[in-house]
């Protein structure tokens, strides 16, 4: 392909890119796990219970954020899994640039671009430049990468450092070929290193692209019998397990509690480790081109998804733009080992713990960006065989479109904006509104304009609570978000239902009156 006519094409693409993660960005309202559990780490403030009648009404604010002393200090309050990375480097861009909706969500958007531009520059070197192209358009139009690209958590920084590890990886492997450890290899090993540690600290489920490196490493060792390689990478891993001390035991308290993920858990069964190999591994991969939610009307991007997957199986040894470089085709196994090694350490793990993290597609973000280079890979094979293979490129492309269209008519996420306008009309200055889980009054307040008497209850804290709760009531109101729609069931007979709002996302507003009135 020309140079020129590559570079322009690159440049479409993350032009269009950048318009599809900066439009819309605000649509969707900051969700649970956004306005609650990044914001409280990332700004360092601990929230209050909010399970306590209050003497008035108040709005809650996380305000100001606090040094990084106290960021750490507070860091497993909230939130006791993830590593603190993103949460600091939100925290230092807050303090420059606040904390609004498209404030907060901005750096997942510019860190999903970068790893775009990084993917390019890996796909040309390993593959090929038309490879490369279409990786990055497959990427830039993905539901799934535009979706936590527009959302204020760590998964675009998982998928950058991703990119940024593997990469170097592959071009310290092919300088060590060479002879002695020259300038360029220390600095691509020391990048490796960086990117490697902070792949680790955006999300724990980053080990398991690191699990296929090292895998990677040793097998090509024994292959080549190059104890060269394994020296050099070696001397990598201590530097990471160095620079990873200091959050070490962050590390071992998450890990000591990450089977009580509840909403993971699932029941033995003899055919589930199958399904999950056979189908739910290619079905994520198919999610990471098509998204998880998919318009009715655009449901072909699942079958051109699928046949992208598809594409990726018939690529041939040599891909290369001069058609002669045979590392293209051990590159490609890189992609593959990239893609495949660490949904099955995870699998293995989900067998012995019985739990199903396979299935949540998100966790295993770090291995998207090889599903993306070898659906370029295969289409740009096929493009130069079957003319119809264009078709299949743009067909996907529209129906990508069209879904993210989709995605900002229809809210994805609970939206709290439009319930604090509710709240605000409808609830009195004296009314009491009882916010279930209690937590979610952060996300309702981040919308408030005027304060609310407000109290948080949890369905796990049993009726007699609600009912010392509501003694001296002859009327409240109930929000209801996630697991709180357990409440209901717990009201108090006295009380009826005199309206009912219900919002997007599993979002209730319910007025409830005493049956005496």
């Amino acid at each position: 392909m020309p140079v020129r006519k590559e570079l322009s094409l690159f440049l479409l693409i993350m032009v269009l890119a950048a318009g599809l993660r900066l439009a819309g960005m605000t649509f969707d309202s900051l969700w649970l796990d956004e306005s609650y559990q990044t914001m409280a780490s990332a700004s360092g403030r601990i929230p209050p219970v909010f399970q306590e009648i209050p003497a008035s009404a108040f709005t809650f604010q996380f305000g100001t954020p606090a040094d990084l002393s106290e960021v750490m200090r507070n860091f497993r309050i909230v939130d006791p899994l993830c590593p603190p990375l993103y949460q600091i480097i939100l925290n230092r861009w807050m303090h420059l640039f606040g904390s609004g909706d498209l404030a907060v969500r901005l750096p997942s958007a510019l860190l999903s671009l970068l790893a775009i531009a990084l993917l390019y520059l890996i796909g040309r070197s390993a593959v090929s430049s038309q490879a490369a192209i279409l990786a990055c358009l497959f990427m830039a139009v993905s539901p799934f990468d535009i979706y936590y690209a527009q959302e204020a958590r760590m998964y675009s920084l998982v998928v950058l450092a991703s990119v940024a590890s593997s990469g170097a990886m592959l071009l310290s492997m092919k300088l060590s070929a060479g002879r002695g450890l020259t300038g360029k290899l220390a600095l691509t090993l020391g990048a490796y290193s960086l990117s490697t540690w902070a792949l680790i600290n955006s999300h724990y489920t980053g080990l398991f692209v690191v699990a296929f490196q090292v895998l990677f490493i040793l097998a090509c060792t024994i292959r080549h019998r190059s104890f060269k390689l394994i020296g050099a990478f070696s001397l990598s891993w201590v530097l990471v397990l160095l620079i990873w001390l200091p959050w070490l035991d962050l590390f071992r308290q998450a890990a000591a509690i990450r089977t009580e993920s509840f909403y993971v858990a699932r029941q033995p069964t003899w055919w589930w480790p199958a399904w999950a190999l056979a189908i739910r591994i290619p079905i994520n991969w198919i999610e990471f081109l098509a998204g998880k939610r998919v318009a009715l009307y655009a449901i072909p991007l699942y079958l051109t998804s699928a046949a992208l997957i598809v594409s990726a199986l018939f690529p041939p040894k040599s891909l290369s733009d001069k058609g002669k470089d045979k590392s293209t085709g051990s590159n490609l196994g890189f992609f593959w080992s990239w893609a495949m090694v660490p949904s099955l350490v995870l699998l293995a793990i989900d067998i012995f713990e019985n739990h199903k993290v396979i299935e949540i597609p998100r966790y295993l973000i770090g291995t998207a960006p090889a599903i993306y280079m070898l659906c370029g890979a295969g289409t740009a094979w096929l493009t130069g065989r079957y003319g119809f293979t264009y078709v299949l490129i743009a067909v996907h492309s529209a129906f990508a479109l069209i879904n993210n269209s989709y995605a900002h008519l229809v809210p994805q996420r609970e939206p709290w904006r439009q319930m604090a306008q509710l709240a605000e009309m409808h609830v009195g200055r004296d009314d009491l509104l009882v916010v279930s889980q209690p937590y979610n009054i952060v996300c309702l307040d981040r919308y408030l304009s005027r304060p609310l008497r407000q109290v948080g209850a949890s369905p796990a804290q049993g009726r007699q609570h609600l009912e010392n709760l509501l003694a001296c009531c002859d009327r409240f109101w109930l929000i209801t978000a996630q697991e709180g729609e357990g409440m209901v069931t717990m009201i108090p007979p006295r009380f009826q239902v005199a309206s009912r709002i219900d919002l997007p996302r599993g979002l209730h507003l319910r007025l409830f009156t005493s049956r005496d009135r």
